[in-house]
């Protein structure tokens, strides 16, 4: 073959795949989060206006859960119109399907009964309703249907600077890393002597053998007492000056809601001596930081999750390594957005009445995924999975720690596998995030110390360049006591995972991760009662309010997540059915 003819094909061939790549990058771009179910379900309806032919197509993004489902109007000639997000308020008792007999609208099925519900124009595809920019769920069909409306979720100014100096300014990532290791280190941290006094035997959850099981303290500290600085969540009987280390009371909001005070340094000592292998010393501050934990009795209340308006987001992490992002997809999963999902940041209202707690989600995707070590050279760096109302928003990895939901209202965390995928039909929600602080050992019958606790980068903790980890954090953990199960939500106002590792030890939790970390509206928590005709939050942290709104008009206090939308996912308690 002559020089010339091999040259002439070199060149025909590098056309070839670079058309070939071309063809790849503009599919991947092209992708939607609709490409991402696989058990979604489509029906499409020709239609024939009086000006060409358009067509009705119906998703149901699950229909082993019939929740979410993308309504799409296409009009002859008119490519942007119309994508709508519907949320099926009753999934048990309402179906929606398209029927060529009916031209205007969905058919919706109740009860073995079909309604005609007339959503557009027969003669030109034109939606019949206006939505009111000010409802975020906008009813449709007399409640039968809610559409999602497109909304602003609140985001504080903290959170606006550290964004725009990631996304805007070279090297703002170290500025804002620069802000917390030197401004905010240490801002929440509490403290409080420790008194030696009786214990009021009367006043504890456990005492009666009911509730979570109590810490496993220190032998010279049993019955010591500690003033609950800053707690801001009202307990039954219970003096807040003078509360019993490691022991549960039940909240004045619930009777299956429980709070309890500790310090790390108050622990067990034979715990401290375990897995020093996995689980450092603790540092001398960390030690006497005051650590909060909230648990839910999940008997009889239900928990689900729920995405931010805008995180976590969908796009690359900046902690991947460049050979993932130098691909010609712009996220991990081929997408960069949730379009034409919308994400509202807000408890769908039908049950607001229900709800008696709320706690802040995760990392931003921006943090959630592993610059070094093994997670972060498998999957496309690892990053963090998460699932919603039966649908799929990052694909979850293996080696990851995760909250799992399933539809029959359980509640399990685990380290996740591939062959996990198969319980996929059963979960209607998962939250993945990090590596294990505790996880389960089969052997011992006992929670353990995960093996990366004291490992700041193949653990992926954040904190400063320097592995300096001590910040505020939050985290949860199962327990298992008296035939119950309990979620438990913990803050600690200045803690390792290490400090994190041992409080968890110390209350016999069967699985424990870490959630978010660095500020308030980072480790947000809440819970609500009723007192008369008067609604009161109270929060774990009583600086914890500013976070919720207040109306201009009448002055009453709008809860975060439940009455204003918000920028962050977050995790909502319910009373059952």
């Amino acid at each position: 073959m002559s020089a010339r003819k091999r040259s002439s094909n070199q060149v025909w061939t590098h056309c070839v795949l670079a058309a070939i790549g071309l063809l790849v990058a503009i599919q991947a771009t092209a992708r939607t989060i609709v490409d991402l179910q696989p058990n979604a379900a489509t029906t499409l309806l020709p239609a024939k206006p009086g000006d060409g032919t358009g067509s009705i197509r119906l998703t149901n993004l699950n229909p082993d859960f019939n929740i979410w489902y993308v309504l799409e109007i296409q009009r002859p000639g008119d490519d942007d119109c119309c994508v709508f997000h519907l949320e099926n308020p009753a999934p048990g008792r309402y179906t929606y399907r398209l029927d060529e007999a009916f031209d205007s609208g969905l058919i919706v099925t109740e009860g073995g009964v079909d309604y005609r519900c007339p959503l557009w124009h027969a003669s030109n595809l034109s939606p019949r309703f206006t939505p009111d920019p000010r409802k975020t769920f906008f009813p449709l069909c007399e409640n039968r249907i809610l559409l999602r409306n497109p909304t602003q979720g609140a985001e504080t100014t903290k959170e606006f600077v550290a964004d725009f100096l990631r996304k805007h300014v070279w090297g703002g990532e170290a500025i804002t890393g620069l802000v917390k290791d030197y401004l905010y280190k240490d801002r929440y941290l509490i403290t409080s002597p420790v008194n030696a006094a009786a214990q009021d035997a009367a006043s504890t959850a456990a005492a009666a053998g009911t509730g979570p099981l109590p810490a496993r303290i220190d032998s010279r500290h049993q019955g010591d007492t500690m003033e609950a600085r800053e707690l801001g969540i009202g307990l039954q009987h219970a003096d807040p000056h003078a509360v019993s280390v490691g022991q549960w009371y039940t909240t004045q909001a619930s009777a299956d809601m429980f709070v309890s005070v500790i310090q790390p340094q108050l622990v067990d000592r034979a715990i401290l001596a375990t897995h020093t292998e996995h689980v450092r010393e603790l540092d001398a501050l960390e030690a006497k930081a005051s650590v909060y934990l909230l648990a839910f009795n999940l008997r009889h209340l239900d928990l689900e999750f729920s995405l931010g308006t805008l995180h976590p987001s969908a796009e690359w992490s900046y902690r991947a390594p460049t050979r993932y992002k130098s691909s010609h997809s712009p996220g991990p999963d081929g997408i960069d957005n949730y379009e034409p999902l919308v994400m509202v940041g807000k408890l769908n209202p039908i049950k607001a009445p229900r709800v008696v707690a709320t706690f802040t989600g995760g990392f931003k995707r921006t943090h959630g995924a592993f610059k070094w070590g093994r997670l972060s050279q498998i999957n496309k760096a690892s990053h963090y999975g998460f699932r919603v109302n039966g649908v799929t928003f990052s694909t979850l990895q293996p080696g990851l720690a995760t909250l799992l939901i399933y539809r029959d209202g359980s509640v399990d965390m685990k380290t996740w596998r591939s062959d996990d995928a198969r319980d996929l039909p059963r979960i209607l929600h998962a939250r993945q995030n990090g590596v294990p602080i505790i996880e389960w050992d089969e052997r011992s019958g006992q929670g353990l110390p995960g093996a990366y606790v004291n490992d700041w980068g193949r653990g992926n903790w954040s904190g400063s360049a320097e592995s300096e980890q001590r910040t505020l954090r939050a985290a949860a953990c199962l327990q298992e006591a008296h035939g119950e199960s309990y979620l438990i939500y913990a803050y600690f106002s200045s803690a390792t995972p290490n400090a994190m590792a041992r409080v968890f030890q110390a209350y016999g939790c069967r699985y424990a991760m870490h959630l978010d970390m660095n500020a308030l509206e980072h480790t947000y928590s809440a819970v609500y009662l009723t007192q008369g005709n008067e609604f009161i939050i109270q929060h774990l942290n009583t600086g914890m309010d500013v976070l919720d709104k207040k109306e201009k008009e009448t002055g009453t206090i709008v809860p975060r997540f439940v009455g204003s939308a918000d920028n962050r996912d977050f995790f909502y308690v319910m009373e059952k059915e």
